[in-house]
């Protein structure tokens, strides 16, 4: 049973005139409501509604898929209060590109970071805004990224994010990295 919050990632249709999907991101997942399921058609027409990126609960029965991956039955969406770090991730959506290396660029849209060099995308990570990153509580904000798979997760403090400038500083390390939103000058 589900009871707990994620950022929602948008429907898509498969076929004209079939039902189609929404998925959602947790803090371990992507989950995936079918409209072919158990979940309610007024409940999936809701969510056509909602905006990318927005952090809802979620109610109703999960089962797992694979590594990362879970099918729900939603029974019941409440829209949360809007946060910090709701606002924080808001803020983050669009394309950003490395003032250091300008072949390096990520996209984000909702909770999901797609990276590319050269043009070429090269992975995907799912991401969360939150006040902490494992051990590190002092600092934050953190942007606590996690790769497909779940395998493996990356913390960076996010020192500074505005309409053009995005500063991460990656932890435990302390790299600081700095990125431009792309068509701004840099």
């Amino acid at each position: 049973m589900l009871g707990h919050p994620a950022v929602f990632q948008g429907c898509r249709t498969t076929r004209p005139g079939r039902p189609g999907f929404c998925s959602f991101v947790d803090r371990g997942s992507r989950l995936f409501v079918y409209g072919t399921g158990s979940t309610p058609q007024w409940l999936m027409a809701e969510l056509t509604h909602l905006e990318i990126g927005r952090r809802v609960g979620l109610t109703g029965t999960r089962r797992d898929l694979y590594e990362g991956t879970a099918e729900v039955e939603l029974a019941g969406i409440s829209l949360l209060p809007v946060n910090r770090y709701d606002r924080i991730l808001k803020r983050l959506q669009g394309q950003w590109r490395s003032d250091s290396d300008p072949l390096d660029a990520f996209q984000v849209t909702g909770a999901e970071r797609v990276n590319a060099y050269a043009g070429a995308k090269t992975s995907v990570d799912y991401i969360s805004v939150q006040p902490e990153c494992g051990v590190l509580t002092t600092h934050g904000p953190y942007l606590y990224a996690w790769d497909e798979s779940g395998t493996g997760g990356l913390c960076y403090e996010i020192s500074k994010v505005s309409d053009n400038t995005l500063v991460l500083i990656y932890q435990p390390r302390g790299r600081v990295l700095k990125y431009s939103r792309e068509g701004t000058a840099q």
